[in-house]
Order: structure tokens, then sequence, then C-alpha cells
């Protein structure tokens, strides 16, 4: 795997992170690279990475509500939905341990990362509960997407 050393290096890596565009070579590259940077490069580093977080989390929530629409009629299409957006959580969660950053950063993305996922599911299980058969409050409560790691379970 190549291993990317430079600031434009790293904005054009986020951007590819951000587009979805071949995420396991993106976490690959993460995983061999160093990010040396102190000072306002970090800080310009720590707001772009940011704000890809956020966009990511953003573009799966509006997938996760089209799936849902189209997904009315079947439980399966909805447990799809759920545990792609679970998978997403664990995807950026990976991303935020993976990267080269001091720990107080990571550890701050780790935990909004998981914070933001738990807000989720208990929005679900809350609409959920209007259902009178429990069915749909079961498929939500069974295919959870908070589950993150180890520190979430």
């Amino acid at each position: 795997m190549k291993e990317i050393l430079t600031y434009s290096e790293w904005a054009k890596l986020l951007t590819s992170i951000k587009n979805r565009e071949d995420d396991k070579q993106n976490l690959s590259v993460i995983q061999n690279s160093k990010f040396d940077a102190t000072g306002s490069a970090l800080q310009r580093f720590i707001t772009r990475f940011s704000r890809m977080l956020e966009d990511r989390i953003n573009d799966a929530k509006e997938r996760f509500k089209k799936n849902c629409s189209r997904a009315t009629s079947s439980d399966s299409a909805l447990i799809q939905a759920l545990l792609s957006l679970r998978k997403e959580f664990c995807y950026l969660y990976e991303v935020s341990s993976a990267i080269d950053m001091p720990e107080e950063y990571k550890t701050q993305f780790q935990q909004k990362i998981i914070e933001i996922a738990n807000e989720t599911q208990d929005a679900l299980e809350s609409t959920q509960n209007a259902d009178i058969f429990g069915r749909l409050a079961a498929l939500v409560r069974n295919h959870k997407v908070n589950t993150i790691g180890v520190e979430n379970e």
C-alpha cells in the first residue's frame, strides 16, 4: 500500500473517503501512513477530518431514509438498511482509530461517532413504539446500528 506523508496527499485521501471511493483501500493507506504536523496544519487537518466524518454520517442517514422508504413492506430490506447504517458507523470508527493523530482528537472523534450511533438507535427505537404488532420495533432492536466495536456492546 502506498504511504502518504504530505498534507495535500492527506487532503486528497479525506476527499476520497468522503466520496466513498474504495473504502478498503483508503483504510489500508491510513493504517500505513503517518501524519506529522503541528500547529495550524494539524488544526486544518482536524477540521477537514471532522467535515469528512460529518458528510459521511449525513450521507449514510440520507441513504438509510431512502432505503427505508422503499422497505415499507419488506423486513429484509429494512434489515439491510439497518445493517448498512451500522457498517458505516463501524467504518468511520475504524478510520478514526487508525488515523495517525494526537490521542485526544482521536478519542473525541470516536466518542462522537458512538454518540451519534446511540442517538440514531434511540431515535429509531422511539419511532417504532407506535408499531402495534411490534414487528418493526423488534427488527430495530435486533439489528442495532450502534454496535460499534467492543466499547459499545
